[in-house]
């Protein structure tokens, strides 16, 4: 057997034993971990009021419970209505028309193609028109309006509807939420809650790849993650976490060593919207198992990382073996699988 073939074998077997371990831990965990596992994309909350049976009101907005402590919906709502009335005379009821509005500026009136919208009341199939669409442009707040003929709601105060909301909204909570509401004859109620229940918390089990470059030279590893993600309203706020790192080296042709380092990371969500990076994380990581001489008894590192891309990490780290005058940097690019 030549050396390369079995520096093949020895990474296979490693391979093949980190796979074992990740499948074992995945078995064991699985039974308790599963009520807690959920969605964890960014979602924000959803309220769609119907008003007066004419009109779909939707308000997208990161946090609803922001809409007690502002007036703003309903200021541009009642500013949107005097502006339309300034180009009623261009809707025509035969044509769908999209108009778009940004506070401080004019209405953008736009032929869009036309689009029966039908729904089936017991047996029968009922087609309720061609519909005009309506967009509201604020800071943080997204809000689209569907209707039959947008020249004929001029009688309708959609920001006293979007008032009389905000008493019957539910209790603050961490889910993102979608909220049903019905406005008729002046009164607001509360019709439905279709939050989406898998956004709980989640225990996550991981399993990936990186490499190091430490002293010019690149060490690979493999790694194993447990960690605990705490979501808001569907996206990660905070995530505590522990792994085992397995880095190792090739001293000679025929020998792999292996030098494990058990890590307590953090991550946490940044949100400036306005910031390049969306998660930071910080670790400490102390070698618990050691093999050769690639790493001095006692050593541990600390470093912080971010993910440019989904599923790879960036990780500029400093290493200490053995008091801070030694200390020395490197940097690891991971994988997630």
């Amino acid at each position: 057997m030549t050396h390369y073939q079995v520096i093949s074998l020895h990474l296979t077997l490693l391979i093949m034993k980190a796979i074992y371990i990740y499948k074992a831990l995945i078995m064991s965990f699985c039974f308790f971990s599963l009520p807690f596992i959920g969605a964890a994309q960014a979602i924000g909350d959803s309220l769609t009021i119907y008003i007066e049976n004419r009109i779909e009101l939707k308000i997208a907005i990161e946090d609803y419970d922001h809409l007690r402590d502002s007036n703003d919906v309903a200021k541009h709502l009642s500013s949107f209505q005097k502006h339309l009335g300034s180009i009623k005379a261009q809707l025509n009821s035969e044509d769908a028309d999209l108009v778009t509005y940004t506070p401080d500026s004019a209405l953008s009136l736009k032929k869009i193609d036309k689009e029966n919208i039908f729904l089936i009341q017991k047996d029968q199939v009922l087609n309720t028109g061609f519909r005009d669409k309506a967009v509201i442009q604020l800071e943080g707040i997204s809000i689209s309006l569907t209707t039959s003929d947008l020249s004929t709601i001029d009688n309708i105060s959609l920001s006293d509807c979007f008032a009389k909301l905000i008493p019957v909204l539910p209790e603050k909570t961490r889910l993102a939420s979608f909220l049903y509401f019905q406005c008729k004859n002046g009164t607001v109620t509360y019709l439905e809650d279709k939050t989406i229940g898998s956004q709980l918390d989640a225990i996550e089990l991981s399993f990936g790849a990186g490499a190091s470059l430490l002293k010019n030279k690149w060490v690979g590893d493999l790694s194993f993650r447990i960690g605990i993600r705490l979501n808001k309203k569907g996206a990660l706020q905070h995530y505590p976490y522990v792994s085992a790192n397995l880095m190792y080296d090739f001293p000679s042709s025929n020998k792999v060593n292996i030098n494990t380092f058990l890590t307590l990371g953090y991550r946490w969500s940044i949100n400036n919207k306005d910031a390049d990076l969306k998660t930071m994380g910080a670790e400490f990581a102390y070698l618990v198992s050691r093999q050769g001489d690639a790493f001095k008894e006692g050593t541990f590192r600390v470093g912080l990382s971010w993910n440019p891309i989904d599923a790879v990490s960036f990780s500029p780290q400093i290493y200490f073996p053995g008091g801070i005058k030694n200390a020395y940097p490197g940097v690891r690019i991971g994988f997630g699988f």
